[in-house]
């Protein structure tokens, strides 16, 4: 939908917890039309892993063919520090379900780039999930630096209100989340 001159967005839905019915967030891709470049911004999201209603791997199969050409920036949030349980997260991310999402993200690039790659082999075609699956199962995924040249903007860090942290909980959460992506080797 365009939003404004050559501006467009497009409006994915995302679950936010539940309390005790499902709450609801959105992630925009946000696109330049005349250079085709886009970015993408989520509001705030609860991991696939424990919601509900998963709706953030939608959100990565859009984006997987955009990457990095198309689409080199991120926003997300990531509210709370590592180690806090996901009966607290309230809708929310901690580094290692960022880590998870983003990691997530990797699975469909790779998946993504192997299916163009297949075009022309003489496999016999198959739903994408079923495809990811063939793929993840036979081991030969490799995302190491799969996610190079996309730049993460984290956002949405709530305060220290336990007063662990000796600086700014974006600081502690920004260090936490580098040093995951780096240990993953995701890029």
């Amino acid at each position: 939908t365009r939003i404004h001159g050559n501006i467009s967005a497009r409006m994915m839905s995302i679950s936010h917890g539940s309390n005790p019915v499902p709450y609801q967030s959105v992630a925009f891709f946000i696109r330049h039309d005349v250079t085709k470049k886009e970015f993408l911004f989520f509001g705030d999201v609860e991991p696939d892993s424990i919601a509900s209603k998963p709706q953030t791997h939608a959100i990565w199969h859009a984006a997987a063919p955009k990457i990095p050409a198309a689409l080199d920036t991120i926003f997300i949030e990531c509210s709370w520090p590592m180690g806090r349980t996901d009966d607290k997260l309230y809708g929310h991310l901690t580094p290692e379900h960022l880590i998870q999402e983003l990691t997530n993200l990797a699975v469909e690039v790779a998946v993504y780039r192997a299916s163009r790659h297949k075009k022309n082999s003489t496999e016999s075609p198959g739903s994408p999930i079923r495809k990811k699956q063939r793929i993840v199962r036979h081991g030969s995924l490799d995302i190491r630096g799969i996610l190079s040249g996309v730049k993460i903007f984290i956002i949405h860090c709530k305060e220290d209100m336990e007063s662990e942290y000796d600086r700014p909980m974006h600081e502690v959460i920004t260090e936490q989340v580098a040093r995951l992506m780096e240990s993953k080797g995701l890029g």
